[in-house]
């Protein structure tokens, strides 16, 4: 049965609730104006969409707008009779707690490490949102931060849209939310991307205004909201993802990328594009997307359906847009009413009798969907002269300046992102609405494949090989071998990369544009394809990239704050801000290798590497992809390690799992190439293994804070075993997450003694290669399918015999078994836990 929304919350620079901010824009009002958010001097701009939201300086401002949106949705649809445990929380940030990183970057470039306030410490971890969400509405179920840059509230949208298909929540809680904050305006400033006055979209387009705000809604299925009495408000069909593989910050100039996500979104949704009434476009004012974007839509649509964007009244919020354009959609179709682009005064929109000239009406050719945009510009210029409100320069029925009535049934929503990230949303009017008892595309019609893996290849520390990586697991040798002198504190132990040695072959020129994480993820991928083969350039095409890190990209991010610190607007580098978005290393591995399928990035602290092997999974189980490259990495600036410094306890100088002293940060990647098991028959891959399943869970202890109990992560061991159809005694080894902290470490001992796991062979993978954050998880991976490959469970280093709560840790010298089933734990901090069941292949 469909999925519907039932509940909505919207805060916007236009309202701080849904009904208030969605009337302003049926009325076409402009809450574009000066801002006192951030400190614009020097600026190109003072205009922004600011939220009317009374910041508490104790909370960061986007911690308080994400639970102002949330609570309204959840309030207003209910969740009566749901157990919590069965209701995911799914986010979509771009810049998250930015702010408060702000501020401790401030305090350590003005007084070091002692002058920073090690609380500020977690704006490092976005998916704190999602903690503080979670624990706003009481929620436990699957939690999830996704981080695409302006794609990433859509891309939010589609993964939980995902965990309702899948069945494995009952309703979820799904959004997008960004503030304003200087990291922003300063880097779009530099980058001379936003417009000195208020953005016109598809009319002037002299650049975007930034916006703030957060949009959320609940997502359950139609008959249970039926049961319920819950008014479904619209349904999410379906939905699309796709790589542009072209620029970091500019879009695929002839609208390929974007074309791909919206069909994508069309078919997943049983949709014909004939049937589309309203697009609510990406629509941000900048040259580039006011010259692709209606390339795109003109290729697709014929007639071409009204178009707006809502940005033109509350600004660009980035990582929120794909939620808060979402909510727009929805309340479209409950109203049917179609939001207008509006003109500020002085900016009206100039016929243009032509777009972008092309020489093809091939939307797939080589010089992009332009001869059909061309068409669908004369026929709009033809439609202007009888009807003013749909003159357009941009040969598309644009909704100027007044709302427009009209029912809408279905609607598209476009959010296109830095790295050619692009996401397209389908809502319809739901089915239960009607009455007619329709089914729709999440329904299961035949047999989902198995997802089979088909190469893996890791580095870390001193490892800067595979072989190197999987000899020091095998040994037990630890790769964690650098010192940091953190200044006022000593010598700390760290685990480095050699940055060289793991950038051998790739493109010089390329290289010289990522950053670090980029750098480790682009040298994974490339570890990958010398081990198991480069893809022919068809399957490179068609191949998805999902990306897990566990937190910010310290390294551009400070970087690019030193230079404000220090020297205002002048010192904004436009070299450091591209990389300063999460999903950056996307854009670069998917142009080094051509990947234009599916993506989306993971940033949920150390589940991200499961979670990004859970959103693969159900997309080839779907159909939605037949090859994904999984790509994990973590890289591990000074700034980080000097933060921890003043965290009692928190670094040591080894890493003895489940025995205490302390744990060591290390930086690392790990590639997994999935496939569906047909496509990898098709192309003749050996399997390395088989995914069997995976569990989510989480608790509520608080922003950073990790319940003792050991409740919930057993909740998630439990339910991969479930999902695998596997009991405690099939499991071979388990690749734990400790770490050395004993409130990490004693948490998963009683995890795995409720789930009856504590005497199965037991190793803990971060004794070797250190905490490596996101990417810890593809470390138990690989050690897993080594162990399936050589018939040897590697032991723990450090471990001489085990300790009573963990009776089966394997200690240091490994053991002769053989391996058929393995189990990965991954936790992260706030209390959301992700497990991972790995099976030998057997055809």
């Amino acid at each position: 049965m469909g999925v519907v929304i039932t509940g909505i919350g919207l805060i916007t620079a236009l309202g701080a609730d849904t009904e208030t901010s969605w009337a302003a824009m049926k009325e076409g009002r402009s809450a574009l104006r000066a801002v006192d958010a951030v400190d614009t001097e020097g600026l190109s701009t003072q205009v922004g969409g600011e939220a009317p939201f009374r910041e508490d300086p104790d909370v960061d401002r986007c911690l308080g707008l994400a639970v102002t949106a949330a609570r309204e949705a959840v309030a207003q649809a209910g969740l009566e009779g749901y157990a919590a445990e069965r209701v995911g929380v799914v986010v979509g940030s771009s810049l998250g707690t930015i702010r408060t990183m702000e501020r401790w970057h401030r305090q350590f470039l003005d007084g070091g490490p002692r002058a920073a306030d090690v609380r500020l410490l977690t704006g490092y971890a976005l998916h704190s949102v999602a903690d503080a969400v979670a624990e706003a509405t009481g929620l436990t179920g699957p939690r999830s931060l996704l981080s695409n840059a302006c794609a990433a509230g859509a891309v939010a949208i589609g993964y939980g849209w995902e965990l309702m298909r899948s069945g494995e929540v009952d309703a979820v809680l799904v959004g997008g939310v960004d503030p304003l904050a200087a990291l922003s305006f300063h880097g779009f400033n530099s980058l001379g991307a936003l417009d000195r006055d208020p953005c016109s979209p598809y009319t002037r387009s002299g650049g975007l205004t930034l916006g703030e705000g957060a949009g959320f809604l609940v997502l359950e299925h139609a008959r249970a909201a039926a049961r319920r009495k819950a008014p479904a408000i619209a349904e999410v069909a379906g939905y699309g993802l796709s790589t542009d593989a072209h620029h970091q910050t500019a879009p695929d100039p002839g609208g390929r990328g974007a074309l791909r996500a919206m069909r994508a979104a069309l078919d997943a949704a049983g949709v014909d594009a004939t049937e589309v009434d309203y697009v609510n476009g990406h629509g941000t004012g900048t040259p580039a997307n006011d010259s692709v974007e209606p390339k795109a839509i003109a290729a697709l649509f014929s007639p071409i359906p009204p178009v707006s964007s809502t940005k033109s009244m509350v600004g660009h919020t980035l990582g929120a847009a794909g939620a808060v354009e979402a909510a727009c959609c929805a309340l479209a179709i409950r109203d049917s009413t179609l939001p207008p682009t509006i003109t500020p005064a002085g900016r009206a929109a100039t016929a243009s009798p032509k777009a972008e000239s092309g020489s093809t009406a091939d939307p797939e050719a080589e010089s992009g969907p332009t001869a059909h945009a061309e068409a669908a510009a004369a026929r709009a210029d033809a439609d202007a002269s009888a009807d003013p409100a749909k003159h357009s320069r941009v040969g598309l029925d644009i909704v100027a300046d007044t709302a427009r009535r009209g029912r809408v049934d279905v609607a598209v929503s476009n959010s296109f992102a830095f790295g050619g990230n692009n996401a397209a949303l389908v809502l319809r009017r739901s089915a239960a609405t009607e009455g007619d008892g329709r089914e729709d595309g999440t329904a299961r019609s035949e047999p989902e494949p198995d997802v089979v893996i088909t190469g893996i290849a890791g580095i870390a520390g001193a490892a800067s090989t595979h072989e190197e990586l999987t000899r020091a697991l095998r040994v037990g040798t630890p790769l964690y071998r650098d010192t940091f002198e953190v200044p006022g504190y000593g010598p700390r132990r760290v685990g480095r990369v050699d940055a060289t040695a793991i950038t051998r072959g790739i493109n010089p020129a390329a290289l010289r544009r990522m950053d670090p994480t980029g750098a480790l993820a682009a040298s994974a991928v490339a570890e990958l394809h010398r081990r198991h083969g480069k893809p022919p350039r068809g399957v490179a095409d068609e191949t998805g990239l999902i990306f897990a890190t566990g937190l910010i990209p310290g390294t551009p991010v400070e970087d690019f704050h030193r230079g404000v610190v220090l020297h205002g607007a002048s010192g904004a580098n436009p070299k450091h801000f591209p990389n300063t978005v999460v999903n950056a290393a996307v854009g670069h591995v998917a142009i080094l290798h051509r990947f234009r399928g599916v993506t989306a990035t993971v940033c949920s602290g150390g589940t991200s590497g499961i979670g990004a092997l859970h959103y693969a999974y159900r997309l080839i189980r779907r159909g939605a992809a037949r090859r994904i490259t999984v790509v994990m990495a973590d890289d591990c600036p000074d700034i980080l390690v000097a933060g921890h410094v003043k965290i009692p306890g928190f670094l040591g100088d080894d890493i003895r799992p489940y025995q205490g002293g302390g744990t060591v940060l290390s930086a690392g990647a790990v590639a997994v190439q999935l496939d569906a098991a047909d496509h990898a028959a098709e192309l003749g891959c050996e399997p390395l293994g088989r995914i069997a399943g995976f569990g989510l869970a989480s608790d509520i202890s608080g922003v950073a804070g990790l319940r003792r109990d050991g409740r919930a992560w057993a909740r998630s061991l439990t339910q991969a075993l479930d999902s695998a159809s596997l009991s405690p005694g099939d499991i071979d080894m388990v690749c734990a997450a400790a770490m050395g902290r004993p409130a990490v470490d004693d948490t998963e001992a009683a995890a795995l003694a409720l789930s009856g796991l504590a005497d199965r062979p037991v190793n803990a993978v971060k004794a070797i290669v250190g905490e490596t954050q996101g990417s810890a998880p593809g470390f138990g991976l690989v050690a897993a399918l080594d162990a399936m490959g050589v018939g040897r469970l590697p032991g723990t280093a450090g471990v001489k015999r085990a300790p009573g709560a963990v009776p089966g840790l394997v200690p240091h010298g490994g053991l002769d078994r053989a391996v058929t089933h393995a189990l990965v734990s991954g936790f992260a901090y706030g209390a959301s836990h992700a497990a991972m069941a790995v099976s030998r292949w057997e055809r």
